[in-house]
Formats: structure tokens, sequence, C-alpha cells
């Protein structure tokens, strides 16, 4: 079960960065 919670700990985290880089490349461009 604890296992499990980290798995999910660390796709939020990697699903968080690939907004960040999606939203990045959103701002890139539009500018």
């Amino acid at each position: 079960m604890s296992r499990f919670k980290n798995e999910i700990t660390h796709l939020q985290a990697h699903i968080k960065t690939l907004r960040l880089g999606a939203g990045a490349l959103v701002i890139v461009a539009l500018v």
C-alpha cells in the first residue's frame, strides 16, 4: 500500500513537470 502511494506521488510530480513544460511551450509559442 505504501509503495502504491509512493507511485501516485511520483506520478503527480511527473504530471506537474509535464504541465510546466507544456505551459512554457505555449508561452513561447504565443510570444
